[in-house]
Parts: C-alpha cells; structure tokens; sequence
C-alpha cells in the first residue's frame, strides 16, 4: 500500500539512510556525509548557511543561502571555501550544483563552476522560459585560483 509521507517529519532521512545502506553493500564508496556551515549574529539569528552531502567522491550543494543584508560580502564564497576544503578532507575530488537564479548561476561560474548541464522549460511549459542549470568543479590544493 502507497501512503503519502510528506507529514513525517523523519521521512526523508529513513529513506536516505536505506538506501546508503543498499548503496554501501554494492558499489564502492568513499565518505558519504553531510557538510552543514552556518554563520549567525550575536544573538544567534541565522545570516548565511551551506547545506550539503558527500558521497562518491563529489560533494553536492543543496543549498547555500545568505541574508539579503550580507550579500556582496564574501560570506558565500567564505562558506563555499570552507565545504570545499571540508569535503576535501573527506575524499572528495569535485563538487557540483543546481540553480534556476542567473545571479546564482554567475556567482557559481567566478568561483570557477563550469555549467555542464540545462534544463529549459518550452514554449508550453509554466514557467514559460525557466531554466535549471547543473554545475561543476574540480576540487584540489588550490582553491578559487588561489596558491597554497
């Protein structure tokens, strides 16, 4: 019988760990594991946060978000420097992402993403024009061009 879980709270993380457990038991694996960054004010209110997984040697973003208030700061870059060299330590050799925001999208690309895939809504389809990206990048010593 199919039931609908989207009311359990721990629904999704049941999911996910059945399904690493089939994954493990199958294929080769490296470190699967979360990268979970936040910055908050003095009183604790949240200003930024990254969300994101490891596992196979990639690390995906799910999300990194910072307030409108510290935009143009450098705290998205400070947040993607830190979940690079986090996953870096846990295996990983590349990193990919998604994003439907174009400012998103060529904040991603001057930290050296490359865009490898698209998903473009036609002509018929609600939101007219809408585009997905998909993106990419290599993971190493040398972050954002920088020398160590």
């Amino acid at each position: 019988m199919i039931t609908d879980a989207s009311p359990e709270s721990g629904f999704s993380s049941d999911l996910e760990a059945a399904l690493l457990e089939d994954l493990r038991a199958s294929s080769a694996q490296t470190h699967n594991g979360r990268v979970d960054l936040a910055v908050r004010d003095d009183d604790g209110a949240l200003l930024a946060g990254l969300a994101a997984t490891t596992s196979y040697g990639w690390l995906r973003v799910n999300m990194l978000w910072v307030c409108s208030g510290h935009r143009r700061t450098g705290l998205g870059r400070q947040l993607m420097q830190r979940a690079f060299e986090q996953s870096l330590q846990k295996g990983c050799h590349a990193t990919w992402l998604e994003t439907s925001n174009p400012q998103a999208r060529d904040f991603y690309k001057s930290l050296e993403f490359e865009v490898f895939a698209a998903l473009t809504n036609e002509a018929n389809d609600v939101p007219q024009g809408h585009t997905r990206w998909f993106l990419r990048r290599k993971l190493g010593p040398s972050l954002f061009g920088e020398t160590s």
